[in-house]
């Protein structure tokens, strides 16, 4: 029997982040990913990205790891919202709020090696690769998992197992915690695109009557797409040639940004909102996706999800202070009370976005159009958006506000 304090199931973004983030705290702790970390880099045009809001990048700069984060990361320094057909558009500049940005762009294969690599050199941290949990056995004291690597099982024994396995969380489901789901009957398609100038920072959403698009900005000339479809309509644009793709995407999009050059490879998801009814269960707390999946409009899900890895970093932290038992009643209730209104305000908003500018309803027309022409007009609308885009709607956890945790332990 392997004896942790910790166990973290998932070992991906939001999984690694918060064993970053728990590495300087007398504890043992233990990774499980059933993927290799020996990640084979992506040719340059089909990498795909992830969104940080501002707050995401000061949790990382807390553990530690933004300054190599950096290196890797494009600023978004402009925001531009408008809606194909309709008066009024929504543009913001981070210099209007003395802001260096409102967020980044960063690659996910540079992403992922950072925390791999920074989770390596950490002494606290055992990392499993190859790694499945086959049974969890939950009681008053511990928890018990019969894990499987490299077709050998193995048991380990835990005070708290943490939750980061993703949409269809095996320790979710297992423990048969329930879900709320949405399916928004829509699919978004990503690629990057190549631009014949540079994108000048700026990140677009825009609103059209076949669904939103996005674009956030990577590298000089190169963005970041997401193309919202109806369902039933994807295989016929994800299969079409790049050039009548990209002639699509021009007419949709208008010359903002240029003329698209090329498109890199296609992926293509369903587009739904799954939202776990409960953070916590006996001796285990829920994290990043397999607490809520959000629909993409407002690229908030990762960063909805790295404020979950922050809030429990700190509720460990102050039972670590206060030399409580990880894992008991008390931390995890701290923990689930620290998240309720930052989930159900990010779940609300950004179904609302998506149930808003999907919709061809006269009255809902008239709602958006008024929206989007005050939020560009009105500065305490302006202000809510800025702040609902940089992730500071609720209270911030410690980390987020610059404050390690070693300082609260």
């Amino acid at each position: 029997m392997n004896d942790f304090d910790i166990v973290i199931v998932g070992g991906s973004y939001i999984g690694a982040s918060l064993a970053c983030a728990l590495a300087n705290l007398p504890l043992k702790i233990a990774v499980l990913e059933a993927r290799d970390y020996a990640i084979k880099m992506t040719p340059a045009n089909d990498r795909r990205i992830t969104a940080l809001s501002l707050s995401s990048q000061r949790i990382f700069s807390s553990i530690n790891a933004w300054e190599e984060l950096n290196q890797y990361a494009s600023p978004i320094r402009h925001i531009h919202i408008s809606q194909a057909g309709h008066f009024g558009k929504i543009s913001l500049n981070a210099n209007e709020v003395a802001l260096p940005a409102f967020g980044y762009v960063i690659a996910n294969d540079y992403f992922m090696q950072i925390l791999h690599q920074k989770m390596l050199s950490q002494k606290n941290v055992t990392l499993f690769t190859h790694a499945s949990v086959q049974d969890l056995k939950i009681d008053e004291h511990c928890a018990n998992l019969i894990i499987k690597k490299n077709d050998q099982l193995d048991a380990l024994r835990a005070k708290l197992i943490i939750a980061a396995d993703g949409t269809q969380s095996f320790i979710r489901q297992t423990l048969n915690i329930p879900t709320t789901t949405i399916d928004y009957h829509e699919n978004a398609i990503v690629a990057n695109v190549g631009l014949n100038q540079f994108h000048n920072a700026a990140a677009y959403e825009r609103f059209t009557h076949q669904g939103p698009l996005a674009l956030l900005p990577w590298q000089e000339q190169q963005m970041a797409l997401v193309f919202t479809v109806k369902r039933q309509e994807c295989d016929q644009y994800f299969n079409l040639p790049d050039h009548e793709f990209l002639t699509i995407l021009q007419q949709r999009f208008g010359y903002r940004v240029g003329r698209f050059t090329w498109i890199g490879k296609r992926q293509a998801f369903p587009l739904q909102c799954i939202q776990s009814q409960q953070h916590i269960a006996k001796r285990v707390a829920l994290i990043g996706n397999a607490a809520q999946t959000l629909h993409p409009i407002a690229a908030q899900g990762f960063n909805l999800g790295l404020r979950d890895c922050a809030w429990l970093a700190d509720s460990i932290a102050q039972a670590v202070k206060n030399q409580n038992e990880i894992g008991n009643e008390a931390m995890l209730n701290q923990y689930e009370k620290s998240r309720v209104n930052d989930q159900q305000h990010f779940v609300k908003a950004t179904d609302t976005l998506a149930t808003l500018f999907l919709s061809d309803c006269l009255p809902l027309n008239i709602v958006r159009n008024f929206g989007v022409l005050s939020a560009d007009i009105l500065p305490l609308v302006r202000k809510k958006i800025i702040q609902f885009g940089l992730g500071e709607t609720q209270i911030l956890p410690p980390l987020a506000l610059g404050i390690p945790l070693e300082q609260l332990a």
